[in-house]
């Protein structure tokens, strides 16, 4: 709380408080003049516009939630009769004023809760616990957007950085819980991604579990069943075309527990039996049935490609 030293009560009798919108409960004793030496009357500002002023012990000053008390961010300078014009006046809205004081305690009890998750990081960072503070990580970046928008979305609040910071949670730290962040974000899209692909060809009835830019496996010891591809379908695919489709290939479908792999890309398809060893079968763009076009479908109606 602001002290009052005794020069004040000497030389400066009066006194203007400055008033905001948004004041707690005292906004009545804000925005007025007063006179320090407690005396009270009618003064004239520079225009010779007169003025009342009151009584300093009449005012709040000197309790908590007062003028200049906990937490005031209220203002008080030297007011020169004849000199000086009246700037701040007493708050007239009350109704307004209080629906935005309440909404100020909302943005106040979020930059707690940032402060709280950062140092919730720090402790998990400090332990070494790297699953924890990646969830700290999110739960951190949660509340900061949820602060973002409240501020943004409230007319007459105003974003105050200064009061979500803490000591020790640096740059390092910082950068950290942003980049957790943005991986479990990651993860949570390709999940929500993959979610609806499965949906989608199920609802089709294709079998199978999807996996988007698969892991490709290394056939070059496999078997190339020449005689299912070219002789008995007649696919007219080689060895080299097989592998290049399995390449390019953007999403696969598991079968049988695993023991087969489809491959599906833009220009050819390829099922390879890991049980045996060996591509079974591949066929070209061309040769894409009823399943397959869908399959393809559904693949580039999400956007398949490098994450």
């Amino acid at each position: 709380m602001e002290k009052l030293d005794g020069r004040e009560k000497q030389d400066e009798r009066l006194e203007s408080s400055s008033a905001y919108l948004g004041e707690r409960e005292k906004p009545d004793k804000e925005g007025k003049i007063f006179d320090l030496n407690n005396g009270s009357g009618y003064t004239e500002d520079l225009y010779g516009k007169k003025i009342q002023y009151y009584p300093w012990n009449s005012s709040s000053y000197g309790e908590p939630d007062g003028i200049l008390g906990i937490n005031c961010r209220h203002h008080k300078w030297p007011f020169v009769p004849g000199v000086n014009v009246q700037r701040h006046f007493p708050t007239e809205d009350m109704d307004a004023n209080d629906k935005l004081y309440k909404q100020t305690q909302v943005q106040r009890a979020l930059e707690r809760e940032v402060r709280k998750q950062k140092r919730e990081c720090m402790m998990l960072d400090a332990a070494g616990d790297q699953e924890g503070f990646e969830e700290a990580s999110v739960k951190l970046k949660q509340t900061e957007n949820k602060l973002k928008y409240y501020v943004k979305d409230t007319p007459g609040l105003h974003r105050r950085t200064d009061r979500e910071q803490i000591v020790g949670f640096d740059k390092r730290l910082s950068a950290e819980a942003v980049a957790k962040n943005k991986k479990v974000q990651k993860e949570v899209a390709l999940k929500i991604r993959n979610d609806k692909i499965k949906e989608e060809l199920t609802e089709a009835k294709i079998r199978g579990v999807p996996r988007i830019n698969p892991d490709k496996i290394d056939v070059s010891e496999f078997s190339f069943d020449a005689g299912h591809i070219n002789a008995e379908r007649e696919h007219s695919v080689s060895r080299e075309e097989a592998e290049r489709f399995i390449k390019e290939a953007d999403i696969s479908l598991t079968r049988w527990n695993g023991r087969f792999v489809n491959y599906y890309g833009p220009n050819g398809a390829v099922y390879v039996d890991t049980e045996n060893n060996n591509i079974r079968t591949a066929f070209k763009k061309e040769q894409f049935d009823e399943q397959t076009l869908k399959i393809r479908e559904v693949a580039e109606k999400y956007g398949i490609k490098k994450d």
